[in-house]
């Protein structure tokens, strides 16, 4: 995902927040050198989403979005000078959303065409990776610095020029205020996320007043190298980003199923309670390749004291969050939080798990069986762990399984004698409720476990559906399904006995 640049693109006055940043910068990863004018470019939605979002941030949340980050871009033109002329441009002159097809056309500017057409000298190339998590002011800084890295020798600019190509002439008149509020934090972001690092000291003054500074550019290794932007490269690569056409139907058929694919593969080997953590994320907005990697992924997560909870701890970690944020954005907020590791810290995490104890004592001992079986991978180690139940309680469902049968027929009103025969079972139990044995139920109930079984399957369907992963192969999913089937087998039983008193 390159970005090449006129070096005079770079030095006009253009002020961008940091999602139009990277919304314009994406864009001009689809133009090609090998054009020679600018040509109607075609972008599918689920593209800009899918990069965009890549990490997790909820940058682009509808198609309104895209005509709102375009009045954004118009909002905040370039300007420059062109020989006796100051020039005014705006990025994108017109914007169309095909409701059929789901892709938008971008048509750029004809002024912008010497900045960014058939470059064969004078411009600067860098990766999109380097600047996506930049602010605004940080990611010109970049720029301009960028452009004169080749020189490999300290480069003098005057804090006017500066300030006119950041488009900031009208603030921080006084130095300090500058330093603090530009120059410190961009040293910092550009140390910390690109390519590139810098120091600066003062070079020219009038009096009291600094006029210029003295910049030194150093090749530099991130600090951070966040796992998403390994996202971001594979996803550019992918959708070809820098090829000219966009995909035809069948080829964009061909690339969601090597998405999902993979995804899937993921998605398989989660436990049962992974599920119901990804699946609770999942449900809040959370992307659901940042779950998948970077939060069930993460070692505080992935570890052995916690296998078997992972819903509930999510659920926890999500309760706390959302009571100590006071973000409008949750989801983004969520995930700025775990990446900038808040919600995983030594402290809070150890406070979690005692949330999660604590839950687990009030568990009778079935369910956290059930729980901790989820770690049991071989379909022959689940039928014996299965048969191996109490005898005794499995003679007692049945009974009381059967009684529920009597239920479900046409019987006189007088029902005093299978109240009688449920009391009778129900005094038996050491606990309220009878351990539910779901081969027993399977068998006393096929009827109702093949509609289980099969909504269970609709509801992985409209999930991933919903989601822009459609599922190839369900029986990736058969243990998942087979426990959400299970759960709403229980539903209905408990249901049935609540109504039976």
């Amino acid at each position: 995902m390159a970005i090449v640049k006129s070096n005079k693109l770079i030095e006009t006055s253009y002020k961008l927040g940091s999602r139009e940043q990277f919304f314009v910068l994406f864009l001009l990863s689809k133009i090609s050198q090998q054009d020679t004018e600018f040509r109607q470019y075609r972008v599918h939605y689920k593209d800009i989403a899918r990069i965009m979002n890549f990490d997790g941030r909820r940058r682009v949340a509808n198609k309104e979005d895209i005509f709102k980050m375009m009045n954004n871009l118009n909002t905040q033109p370039i300007r420059f000078s062109e020989g006796d002329e100051d020039v005014q441009a705006v990025w994108i002159t017109s914007l169309r959303y095909n409701r059929k097809s789901g892709e938008y056309t971008f048509t750029f500017s004809l002024e912008l065409k010497p900045f960014l057409l058939q470059l064969k000298e004078h411009f600067t190339l860098y990766n999109i990776s380097n600047v996506v998590y930049l602010s605004g002011h940080s990611t010109r800084m970049y720029e301009v610095l960028k452009r004169h890295q080749f020189k490999r020798e300290p480069v003098v600019l005057s804090i006017k020029d500066l300030k006119f190509w950041l488009r900031i002439e009208n603030k921080y008149p006084e130095y300090y205020e500058f330093k603090r509020w530009v120059l410190e934090p961009a040293k910092q972001e550009l140390e910390q996320y690109t390519d590139i690092r810098f120091t600066y000291v003062e070079a020219e003054k009038e009096g009291k007043k600094i006029l210029s500074l003295e910049f030194t550019i150093y090749d530099n290794a991130p600090k951070e190298h966040p796992a998403a932007l390994n996202l971001l490269t594979n996803i550019g690569e992918r959708l070809q980003l820098s090829e000219p056409a966009p995909f035809t139907e069948g080829e964009r058929k061909i690339e969601t199923q090597k998405v999902s694919k993979a995804k899937n593969e993921k998605l398989a080997n989660l436990t049962w309670t992974q599920h119901k953590a990804f699946d609770f994320l999942s449900e809040k907005g959370v992307n659901s390749t940042f779950v998948l990697d970077s939060i069930l992924g993460h070692p505080k997560v992935n570890y052995e004291p916690l296998r078997g909870f992972e819903d509930l701890y999510f659920q926890i970690m999500w309760s706390f969050f959302d009571a100590k944020s006071q973000s409008k954005q949750k989801v983004g907020a969520f995930v700025n939080w775990f990446k900038a590791g808040k919600l995983t810290e030594d402290g809070l995490h150890a406070r979690f798990m005692e949330q999660v104890l604590a839950q687990r004592k009030k568990m009778k001992e079935t369910e956290i069986e059930e729980r901790l079986s989820a770690k049991i991978n071989s379909k022959a180690e689940k039928m014996s762990a299965t048969k191996s139940q109490n005898v005794t309680q499995q003679a007692d469902l049945f009974a009381y399984t059967e009684g529920i049968k009597i239920v479900n027929q046409e019987q006189p009103k007088d029902y005093t004698p299978m109240i009688e025969t449920m009391n009778r079972i129900l005094k038996r139990q050491t606990n309220p409720v009878p351990t539910f044995d779901f081969e027993d139920f399977k068998k006393q109930y096929a009827e109702q476990y093949q509609a289980a079984l099969q909504k269970a399957k609709e509801d992985y369907k409209q999930f991933y559906a919903e989601m822009g992963n459609p599922i190839i192969d369900l029986n990736q999913y058969s243990e998942s399904i087979e426990h959400r089937a299970k759960e709403y087998c229980r539903d209905w039983l408990k249901a049935v006995q609540d109504e039976i008193g």
